[in-house]
């Protein structure tokens, strides 16, 4: 019983894992980080 409820609970993680992953791809939050003109300190 132990072994099943370690295996799905790894199962779990792991989509869940994926699913973030995915997530962030799409909304961009993975790209380079870039500079604008006016952000540079003088």
């Amino acid at each position: 019983m132990a072994l099943v409820l370690g295996v799905v609970f790894s199962l779990i993680v792991g989509v869940g894992l994926m699913a973030l992953l995915f997530y962030s791809s799409r909304k961009g939050y993975d790209d380079p980080s870039q500079f604008r003109a006016d952000d540079r300190p003088e």
